[in-house]
């Protein structure tokens, strides 16, 4: 479920069957969403749910940017967006709370495959890219991210070099994360 912006400010309003609070919607996962964003809106696939940043106004936003020490704003005039800057502070959150998670890629068994061994107990998801690995925040929501435990073996999408494991509580969201280059048979 993305999280909508829209690209003005429209308190607690509803619009195509969107209930928006503050100026930010949710519409189920799947939706699609180019009409909004034609639009002017931005989705955000990070967060399925609105979260308590969701709900500040833009200027509640900047004071709490303020107050973090986190930069905003750099151009005067063109201020940064709602979603700007509900990720500034997200990142600067991820920063202190993200913990790590240590992973290796080694050939696996059959031709393509790799071998991932994750150290330390837990649920984790995974998600391969090619060049550059994802890089989920603290408590993103990676629910849609493929299972994986130590020892699993996997053949990645076609030129896919990079993985990230990430380490999720009960409902997918993300608690640390580790990366790797992916070595395949």
């Amino acid at each position: 479920m993305p999280r909508l912006y829209s690209p003005v400010e429209k308190p607690d309003v509803s619009w195509r069957a969107v209930n928006f609070e503050n100026g930010v919607g949710v519409v189920p996962l799947g939706t699609d969403v180019t009409a909004w964003t034609a639009d002017g809106y931005q989705a955000d696939n990070s967060k399925h749910e609105l979260t308590l940043l969701d709900k500040l106004t833009p200027n509640q936003l900047r004071q709490a940017c303020d107050y973090l020490g986190i930069a905003f704003d750099q151009v005067p005039e063109h201020p940064d967006s709602k979603q700007t800057l509900v990720r500034a502070i997200e990142t600067s959150l991820s920063t202190k709370y993200l913990g790590a998670v240590v992973i290796a890629s080694a050939a696996g068994t059959e031709v393509g495959d790799t071998k991932i061994t994750i150290t330390g107990a837990g649920t984790y998801k995974y998600k391969t890219a090619q060049t550059t690995a994802p890089a989920p925040l603290y408590m993103d929501d990676v629910s849609d991210w493929a299972d994986i435990a130590t020892g699993d073996e996997l053949t990645p999408a076609e030129n896919h070099d990079k993985i990230t494991v990430a380490k999720v509580d009960v409902k997918g969201h993300v608690l640390a994360t580790g990366t790797a280059n992916i070595a395949v048979k």
